[in-house]
């Protein structure tokens, strides 16, 4: 009877995770910081940095000045505290400073950040410097202390209606300046780390300051002179032509998609058509996505004319468990069919068919597509990144960060008229969908190689959708102790270990002589965060023999040379998989994925094999990259303590 393989982790590599709080507090003298579930908030230590007593009293670059509009509750009558954009212009001063109304039960004071950005600080003051020209001539030391909550939205054009989340509260106790530097001084200005604790990106559209009491008249009514925001795009806008989000602007009539509202700030909305698909709350990794169904869901994306006889680049995170083929997808009637699709199954794992047009053979194949990986690769159920464009008048497909050298040439498509591109249905209306989409974004130019791994890496943090940081796309150089035949068998290379091309044609084969087996692997460009990986010996399903034995999988941590890898058998190396195919397994010539709990900061991955008959077509690696440890984050936030700091006044 066929059993799965005996897969037996090291204990070495099975962590425990402790349960954290919803509420994390943070008492310093002067200020109370209570994070809401999910978020930090750490004070950075300076108390009243950037002061300057001179006229102007110059603020640090940041979004909140640079792409930022002033947003308000209300205003005071009385000037100069009834300017817009006092807050964001750059000056400290109470003469550039912003009041509520008196009355103004609920005062805040915030910025449109006018586009969608990873933020990571937030800093204010109520006067933080100019005793030249503000008067009367001195900092106003009032209008500071009492309970601060700070709040992000990632819709559009925010406003007092706009659904707001809080990431904290921060309640200010003292005002105290009378040694250097003052143990916390209310009115001076204070920088404050913002982050999510799942090490996400923390996006937003807008952010805003709810502050103590209100009025003129009011003994805590507050002042503002500069809100600061500190971050920045967590994706390329040049040539930005479209940016859906599963977690940003989507309007909804109950659950039915209503408009999927653009982030790049082009009014380029995707648009329900007679069949809309809904949006799920916590469907992706807990965020909401578009889920399509089995009538054919589908939506209408930007015009193509944006995209008629032009290079493009179009990214999309989606996820489906149907082994039928999946549209994700197309022009938008015939002839759209052919033209713009991106399909999952089918003869491959994916394929991307730009144009019917124009198209030709680039010789790998005698087709006008693009294919990558086998049937089912990518209908597992995970969540992954499809990457589609046109470069050079050259089509491309990349998935979980692989590209394997299956173009199509003379790729653009002159199919354009006034109609749009869909997502989740072929041209012919007869093709679907069934998944979740989470995000979506259209280029209008092929974005350079930095560019586009930002993308790929902000995405898959984000979506849990680990790319292949062992691919030679993602940087990764393959190796191994042993080669068949020397290296004169063209089939058998040691790059094929991870060229992202499946088949016994494109596969790696130690010594082949009946003997020990020896290692092979793959080290990546960085520091990763593994939890899972594939192999075989033959995906294509060509071949079936030459995969039973055992297989020992062990990680590095050392930024080892790759010739010194080779070399060094035990040194180094950490144990933690090892799987045994026998005449009982299944099918263990095809590619098989296996996860495990995570092990951060892994440089490199290898195999030892029990013989040297065993062939590997591909090894590949799933990770996100290595951020730093908690305790560096604490080192770096401790050092900003020993900053020297602004004398008491």
């Amino acid at each position: 009877m066929n059993r799965s393989p005996r897969i037996q982790p090291c204990l070495g590599v099975i962590f425990l995770l402790a349960a954290i709080a919803s509420i994390h507090t943070q008492a310093r003298a002067g200020v109370t910081i209570t994070a809401s579930g999910g978020y930090s908030i750490t004070w950075d230590g300076n108390d009243g940095d950037f002061f300057d007593a001179a006229n102007p009293a110059l603020a640090p670059g940041n979004l909140a000045s640079s792409v930022g509009t002033q947003i308000q509750s209300s205003f005071l009558a009385a000037s100069p505290h009834n300017i817009t954009g006092n807050v964001n212009d750059g000056e400290y001063g109470n003469i550039s400073s912003w009041i509520a109304a008196e009355g103004d039960a609920t005062p805040y004071i915030g910025i449109d950040l006018n586009g969608t950005y990873d933020l990571n600080a937030i800093a204010w003051s109520r006067d933080n410097g100019n005793t030249v020209s503000d008067p009367p001539y001195n900092n106003q030391t009032d209008r500071s202390l009492g309970l601060y909550t700070v709040q992000i939205t990632n819709e559009l054009n925010p406003a007092a209606a706009t659904a707001w989340t809080t990431i904290g509260t921060l309640e200010y106790v003292s005002n105290d300046d009378t040694a250097v530097g003052g143990s916390f001084t209310s009115y001076y200005r204070h920088q404050y780390d913002i982050a999510r604790n799942d090490s996400g990106t923390l996006l937003a559209t807008g952010v805003r300051l709810l502050v103590p009491g209100s009025g003129f008249n009011s003994i805590t009514g507050t002042a503002i002179d500069e809100l600061e925001l500190y971050g920045h795009s967590p994706v390329p806008t040049a040539g930005l032509l479209s940016w859906v989000r599963g977690d940003g602007d989507v309007q909804t009539s109950g659950a039915t998609l209503t408009q999927w509202s653009d982030h790049s700030g082009n009014g380029n909305h995707v648009t329900p058509t007679t069949s809309p698909p809904d949006l799920v709350a916590g469907a992706i990794n807990g965020l909401p996505a578009v889920e399509f169904g089995t009538s054919i869901e589908h939506a209408n994306a930007p015009v193509l004319d944006s995209l008629q006889d032009s290079d493009y680049e179009i990214f999309i995170v989606a996820r489906t468990s149907d082994a039928s083929n999946q549209f994700l997808t197309a022009g938008p009637s015939t002839p759209g069919v052919g033209e713009y699709e991106l399909l999952f199954n089918g003869p491959a794992g994916a394929r991307f068919t730009p144009s019917t047009d124009n198209a030709t053979t680039d010789g790998t194949h005698a087709d006008i597509f693009a294919e990558l990986g086998v049937d089912g690769m990518f209908s597992d159920g995970r969540a992954h990144i499809v990457n589609t464009r046109v470069q050079g008048n050259e089509g491309f497909l990349r998935v979980v960060g692989m590209e394997n050298g299956d173009t199509v040439l003379n790729a653009r498509s002159s199919f354009s008229t006034d109609e749009r591109l869909t997502l989740g249905v072929r041209g012919n209306s007869l093709d679907g969908f069934v998944g979740e989409m989470g995000e979506v974004l259209i280029f209008d130019h092929a974005l350079s190689e930095t560019e586009r791994r930002q993308v790929e890496r902000y995405l898959a943090r984000k979506w849990d959708a680990p790319l292949n940081v062992a691919s030679q796309t993602q940087g990764g150089i393959a190796f191994a102790n042993q080669l068949y035949n020397g290296g004169a068998a063209s089939a058998h290379q040691i790059d094929h270990l991870n060229n992202a091309l499946y088949g016994n044609t494109e596969s790696w084969l130690g010594d082949n002589t009946g003997g020990a087996g020896g290692f092979a692997g793959v080290k990546f460009d960085g520091a990763y965060d593994i939890s899972s990986l594939a192999f075989g010996r033959a995906a294509d399903g060509g071949y079936d023999d030459r995969a039973e034995g055992t297989y020992i999988f062990q990680y590095t941590l050392d930024d080892i040379d790759t010739n010194s890898s080779v070399s060094v058998e035990g040194a180094n190396w950490v144990d933690f998989m090892t799987i045994v195919y026998d005449g009982t397994s299944v099918d263990p010539w095809l590619r098989h994925q296996y996860d495990f709990a995570t092990i951060l900061g892994v440089r490199a991955v290898r195999v030892w094999l029990s013989n040297d008959l065993i062939a590997i077509d591909e090894l590949e690696v799933y990770g996100l990259a290595t951020i730093p440890e908690p305790a560096t984050i604490a080192l770096l936030t401790a050092a900003c303590w020993m900053l020297p700091r602004r004398r008491a006044r």
